[in-house]
């Protein structure tokens, strides 16, 4: 009983280890889109298109293995959470992983002007440090830091907003016809980053889940849902 009690928790070991790989390998895609971006380097940008299913075989792979370990042990409370925990966790940054196909798709066709790239990639570094944040939460098993994190998110829903308004701006005062779509496919890009950071919002609450055995809404109210 004892073997195999080790066992599965060696094998839950092995399950955190593939999910803090997922998300070191989802944030490499997204540094890499917005060195693409940066430096006009469509080459990249299509191989970070054509390679894209590659994170979401990852994914499901991870996914099957979390099934098949709540299908073949029995497993307590707590290790129970923590593979759902996982799954969810998983299934996140699945969808976190498309924003850099979205954001290379960007780059090859329309090479977007400069102000376009300075704030898609501002956007996404204060994204980055949420994600550096998520990863030792992860790791310590933190729910605490989880919580701080996700206040960080803020910080998006602000940049957000500030990116927006100066766009407009642009628009208003002086911009081609010709570049209006590119525009408009630009704040696009920008709403996904802003989505980015609800992801990990929700990443936070499944890390304080895992520990404290609730789900804990972590989001920051808007001024709609304060009415």
């Amino acid at each position: 009983m004892l073997i195999a009690k080790n066992r599965f928790d060696n094998q839950i070991k092995k399950l955190k280890e593939d999910v803090l790989d997922l998300l070191a390998s989802v944030k490499k895609e997204l540094q890499d889109a917005l060195e693409a971006i940066q430096k006009h380097e469509y080459e990249i940008s299509n191989q970070i298109i054509e390679n894209d299913k590659e994170i979401r075989e990852v994914a499901e792979s991870l996914t099957t293995t979390a099934i098949w370990r709540l299908a073949s042990q029995q497993p307590f409370a707590h290790d129970l959470r923590t593979i759902v925990g996982y799954m969810y966790i998983i299934r996140d940054l699945e969808r976190i992983s498309n924003y850099a196909k979205n954001i290379s798709k960007f780059n090859v066709k329309y090479k977007p002007e400069p102000q376009l790239v300075k704030e898609i990639c501002g956007l996404m570094t204060k994204g980055f440090e949420m994600m550096d944040l998520i990863a030792k939460a992860i790791n310590d098993n933190d729910a605490e830091l989880a919580k701080a994190t996700a206040k960080k998110d803020q910080a998006i829903d602000k940049a957000y907003k500030d990116a927006i308004e100066k766009i407009i701006n642009s628009i208003k005062n002086d911009l081609k016809k010709n570049l209006i779509k590119e525009y408009t496919i630009g704040v696009q890009q920008l709403k996904y980053i802003e989505r980015l950071g609800d992801h990990l919002v929700n990443i936070c609450e499944t890390i304080v889940y895992m520990n404290d055995g609730r789900f804990t809404d972590l989001s920051t109210p808007t001024e709609d849902n304060k009415k």
